[in-house]
């Protein structure tokens, strides 16, 4: 409990009052005048100790423990039923005949002050496709033209800039790396988003990434034909998200909010050139330094070329730090699909089985590594080696006799 700024006694205070009086023998008129209390304060806190012990020196609520005038617990049923009902505070309070301050009082206490709290929540599904390409969100987000600072920027709205108009920035996000792709277009038909589809597809693929799904909102850009051409002459599978629910396309709808508040609206910028100018440094900073804790904070753009491997054996490794044994498991064995032959991957993936308890697994996978990199990994392949005979004599293996 937070103590009173003014408060003249603490926990520690009121032990001292004890002390001084029981194991010192002083006087009461004594020790109240040493700490500044009345000595009424130091019998207060002498008889709680006698009756309760330490626990009486502490804080407690000063609610009284007897409240004739209390709203029954019946009267609070009834609220929560006829709330539950869809009925208004007013409503309630005409029908039970209870002050309307009162029902208010209650409806906030049980967590029904507003009418949406009614409503169930609707579950949070999250997902992370396996690897980059496999579904890019796209999505545009309007953009005011700046013609000079605004009231963002001096928090005067008299002074406003109108007919400036608007520009369009147009977002591909990968679901996988959460490596991204804008440019800033003046306007969001079909022409633009079709051409900017095109673009984004062939700037991943410079990364070495094929584009295999587009999700996208329905927008009439997202929805023309023309769009759709492009998607079926490039054999990309165009997903749309549910109508009217935005958290569908969450990932992309995350990086707009975090596209406005550190660079299109996070600096005074003189003109909208300007702002456009300052989105490709940005966009590196966020491409190739900025940490992304969805997906362990470790370097995005490694992961969108399917030759570094040593990016999804990091990956492994972190998820491994965290306990997430499972997911480790499918990272590494992505990159084992990459590049069979790596050794270090086969290596971890056999400590992620390992760590999991399917020692079987791990067995065969720690053997595959010393097929590949025995010779080469000499004292690491010695500690592989000595694993291997320990996990058989496990009950957990198939050398070892029954399951656990």
């Amino acid at each position: 409990m937070q103590l009173h700024g003014n408060a003249r006694t603490t926990p520690y205070i009121r032990r001292e009052m004890v002390r001084r009086v029981r194991e010192r023998a002083e006087p009461v008129t004594e020790t109240a005048a040493a700490l500044g209390v009345s000595a009424r304060t130091v019998y207060k806190w002498l008889d709680r100790y006698e009756r309760e012990g330490e626990a009486g020196l502490l804080d407690r609520s000063s609610r009284p423990t007897c409240c004739p005038h209390a709203t029954s617990a019946g009267v609070v049923r009834q609220i929560d039923k006829l709330r539950r009902r869809r009925l208004t505070a007013w409503q309630i309070s005409r029908r039970l005949a209870v002050p309307r301050s009162t029902v208010s009082a209650w409806l906030k206490r049980l967590g029904l002050a507003k009418l949406d709290a009614l409503e169930p929540k609707p579950e949070i599904v999250r997902y992370e496709y396996e690897h980059p390409g496999d579904l890019l969100h796209l999505d545009t987000k309007k953009l005011a033209r700046i013609r000079r600072p605004g009231h963002r920027i001096h928090g005067d709205r008299s002074k406003r800039a109108y007919g400036v108009g608007w520009e369009n920035a147009h977002v591909a996000i990968d679901d996988h790396s959460r490596v991204a792709y804008v440019e800033v277009l003046p306007a969001e038909d079909q022409h633009t988003c079709t051409a900017f589809l095109q673009r984004a597809v062939e700037h991943f693929a410079s990364m070495g990434v094929a584009v295999r799904r587009v999700m996208t909102d329905n927008g009439p850009g997202y929805v023309s034909k023309r769009f759709n051409r492009l998607c079926h002459q490039l054999e990309i599978r165009h997903i749309y998200t549910r109508p009217y629910t935005p958290r569908t396309n969450g990932k992309a709808e995350r990086f707009i909010r975090t596209l406005k508040e550190q660079w299109a609206y996070g600096t005074c910028y003189q003109t909208s050139a300007r702002r456009t100018r300052a989105l490709r440094p940005w966009l590196n900073h966020y491409n190739r330094h900025r940490p992304h804790a969805g997906i362990g904070e470790f370097d995005r753009t490694l992961t969108l070329d399917p030759g570094q491997i040593d990016a999804y054996v990091n990956k492994g490794l972190i998820l491994m730090r965290g306990g997430e044994y499972s997911k480790a498991v499918g990272v590494f064995q992505a990159a084992i699909a990459r590049d069979p032959n790596h050794a270090l991957a086969h290596y971890n993936l056999g400590l992620a089985y390992e760590e999991s308890e399917h020692f079987d697994q791990a067995i065969d996978v720690y053997a595959m590594f010393m097929r590949l990199g025995g010779a080469e990994h000499g004292e690491l392949a010695t500690y592989v080696g000595r694993r291997i005979e320990w996990l058989e004599t496990l009950p957990g293996s198939r050398y070892g006799g029954s399951q656990r």
